[in-house]
């Protein structure tokens, strides 16, 4: 894994400049801490970064790479596990890499089949690419969405870069919070769109981006990869997938490990590497909270015969690990699960290891979450008090309900949108600029029509995108200069779950926490041991904000970011309603998971905004 960046000003005079060159990169050392190098292009209007996170080839440089016709020069992120038959296919066509690391191929790709080159890449990557004779520059993101890569524009000068925060503190954006991330991801309504930085856009996954002078970005998506057989997937079939997915993400030369919760998903990612070499399992513990998982884990890492390595996270420590996890991710968390994931990183990267091995991916693309099989019920025309909360369990409880809206069935996350809207009329100072629901809706247009299985799990990969990889994986991981490797969102498997359907995932018969992944759960029966328990399935959550502001440090935490003053000069919550949490909190109130959201919320907006020194939105 690497940082990139690019810099172009093509209206601009040349300004080749080493101190912001070496600036940027300093900023993304972590993503790089093993080399960085940099080219001046277009006759020093564009600088083009890279850093790197020696995994391949660890003698070789960072970049930037140039093609041997001398037309393209790219910055790669990333890796690629089908390096060897890309490398085979190259050698074969005449194309000699100079290096043996893997990212160099992908400008070689570009030189000798155009885009479409591209495509055939089976990894989570980020890519910028100059192309000297079209003076075009290129962008694109993996179509699994790991890799981040974010853009922003003031005047004529366009930036490019793996990390929000270096656009914001070079690109001479107006430091701001984004109102389009306050209206819609703080609320849980994720559009794909928005960065909590006013100006900075993240790029579609997927997509190559054209940039040519001052003409307007045209889009372009890859071409996705076409299923090995037209027949339905089996359970062996998926079992083969996934064996396949994690041979290829075991690194031959760095330790690694795999992120064990002893849930299915990295319960299958362990199963899978047992006969490994070094293999080994490392897990969160959250000593004396409901929301440990410890016991699972260990019994389940012995039916495994693999090492366990626990974490033990105090409530302290993750008070301690907000703002730096908050700095990393550049995102507010809606629990305490984003400062225990950074601490979980932190504690791998320390063993020495260098890629950590994780089931990210797994519930958006095989219907793992409760939701997928409550959303069934109600179109079948059933529904209990117990499936409507289990539905919004660690998001927004109770969001689901029988309504039909404008998706065309009960929805839980355009109903969460609704929840949304009146929330944000509540509590910030100004109404939306735009109805959440129509946000969402347009950010589904393009899966509209399909069944209702299908759009719901597009929208569930938005929130993927938009909440879960910045905050549980790769931007906590990568803070530690730790390159994390979610196995379900490989390119083959992915293509296996778009061929699924409803009646494939989803056991309207059984329980909602053992009715959902069925045809994952099928196979497991092929990988996993006998004695190995499958618990009831619920998102990864770690100690409310109640018990995490019971702590003498919370507490003061907590004191500090909702003190009257400071939330009327950041100028983003209406004052009475924050009061009114203040002393309800102070007279023992009863802690409901919409007030422990609520504080959360209105600590973490106030703690983002101080760390990246950003004004309110509506200055």
């Amino acid at each position: 894994m690497c940082g990139i960046a690019a810099l172009w000003r093509p209206a601009c005079a040349p300004d080749p400049n080493p101190a912001l060159i070496a600036s940027v990169q300093s900023m993304m050392r972590a993503r790089g801490p093993d080399d960085a190098g940099h080219r001046w292009l277009d006759d020093g209007h564009l600088g083009l970064v890279a850093t790197r996170l020696a995994i391949v080839d660890r003698t070789a440089p960072a970049g930037p790479y140039e093609s041997n016709c001398r037309r393209y020069v790219a910055a790669v992120a990333g890796e690629l596990y089908n390096a060897p038959s890309l490398r085979r296919d190259l050698e074969a066509a005449g194309v000699h890499p100079k290096t043996h690391c893997d990212t160099e191929l992908v400008v070689h790709l570009l030189a000798h089949e155009g885009v479409d080159g591209w495509s055939r890449m089976r990894g989570e990557f980020a890519v910028l690419a100059w192309d000297r004779h079209e003076r075009t520059l290129l962008a694109l993101r993996d179509p699994a969405g790991v890799r981040p890569l974010y853009e922003a524009r003031v005047g004529d000068a366009l930036w490019l870069a793996s990390e929000g925060k270096v656009l914001l503190e070079h690109a001479g954006l107006s430091r701001r919070l984004s109102r389009r991330y306050i209206e819609g991801p703080l609320f849980g309504v994720f559009t794909g769109d928005t960065h909590p930085f006013d100006g900075v856009r993240p790029l579609r996954p997927g997509v190559v981006t054209r940039y040519r002078d001052a003409q307007p970005p045209q889009e372009h998506p890859l071409r996705a990869p076409s299923p090995s057989t037209s027949a339905r997937p089996s359970a062996e079939a998926l079992a083969e997938a996934l064996a396949d997915s994690v041979a290829l993400r075991v690194p031959s030369e760095v330790s690694w490990t795999v992120a064990f919760s002893g849930g299915l998903d990295s319960g299958l990612v362990a199963a899978c590497v047992a006969e490994a070499p070094g293999a080994s399992l490392t897990t969160l513990r959250f000593p004396d909270a409901a929301e440990d998982e410890g016991d699972a884990a260990r019994a389940n890492a012995a039916a495994l015969r693999l090492p366990l390595h626990e974490v033990p996270v105090e409530r302290g420590a993750l008070i301690g690990a907000l703002e730096p996890a908050m700095r990393a991710s550049e995102r507010i968390f809606a629990n305490s699960h984003g400062p225990a994931r950074y601490l979980l990183a932190e504690h791998i990267a320390h063993a020495g290891h260098r890629v950590v091995l994780t089931g990210e991916g797994s519930d958006e693309w095989f219907g793992g979450y409760a939701l997928f099989w409550n959303e069934a019920q109600l179109r079948r025309g059933g529904e209990t008090a117990a499936a409507r909360v289990e539905a919004g369990r660690g998001m927004v409880e109770g969001a689901l309900a029988r309504r039909i809206g404008t998706l065309g069935y009960p929805s839980f996350f355009e109903q969460r949108a609704e929840r949304a809207q009146r929330s944000i009329a509540r509590l910030l100072r100004h109404p939306p600029a735009r109805d959440p629901r129509a946000r969402l809706c347009d950010a589904l247009r393009g899966s509209l029509g399909a069944d209702a299985f299908d759009t719901t799990r597009a929208a569930s990969v938005l929130q993927l995108h938009d909440y879960l990889i910045p905050c549980l994986g790769e931007a906590v991981e990568m803070a530690h200069g730790l390159e994390g490797r979610p196995v379900f969102l490989d390119a083959a498997l992915r293509a296996l779950a778009t061929q699924l359907c409803e009646e494939d995932l989803l056991d309207l018969t059984a329980p909602a926490s053992h009715g959902t992944k069925v045809l994952l759960r099928q196979a497991s029966r092929r990988l996993l041991p006998p004695d190995f328990e499958q618990p009831p399935k619920h998102p990864f959550i770690g100690p409310t904000w109640r018990r995490c502001f019971e702590h003498p440090a919370g507490r003061a935490l907590f004191d500090t970011w909702t003190d009257p003053a400071r939330v009327k000069s950041a100028g983003v919550f209406q004052p009475q309603p924050i009061e009114m949490l203040r002393r309800g909190i102070e007279a023992g109130m009863p802690w409901t998971h919409p007030l422990d959201r609520l504080a959360g919320l209105v600590v973490g907006t106030h703690l983002l905004m101080d760390t990246f020194q950003l004004e309110g939105p509506y200055a």
